[in-house]
């Protein structure tokens, strides 16, 4: 069964997000909807929001989903293999994310997967 819809990264604003993007409902559809003030708390302390006509057909979307299917497993794979180096970050990078803890882990597993399209950090 696939997830629900949600809109949102990891707690972290994400540009277009915001009260302009969740639009104030009409009076009568605020009875059935969840208060938009509620949304924004979710999006920006809990990182998603249910959205409420479904996903949309996002050209985007499309593509993380491709990407995940295909390295999910083998980046979850590698994040273990190196699970003892979590808490280290990277002081040879200057990569976003780089001196947190993680940074390290993030880019060894970027350069093992250098070419793919995908940059992973902390």
């Amino acid at each position: 069964r696939p997830a629900p819809p949600i809109a949102g990264s990891a707690g972290r604003r994400a540009r277009g997000t915001g009260a302009a993007a969740l639009a104030m409902p009409s009076p009568a559809a605020a009875a059935s909807e969840p208060d938009v003030a509620e949304k924004m708390r979710q999006l920006h302390w809990d990182g998603w929001v249910r959205l409420d006509g479904g996903m949309p057909e996002w050209e985007l979307r499309r593509f993380a989903e491709r990407l995940h299917r295909r390295y999910c497993g083998r980046i979850v794979e590698m994040l273990e293999r190196w699970r003892n180096d979590w808490m280290k970050g990277d002081d040879e990078d200057s990569a976003p994310g780089a001196d947190r803890p993680g940074g390290l882990v993030a880019r060894r597993v970027s350069t093992k997967l250098k070419g793919a399209g995908i940059f992973v950090y902390a």
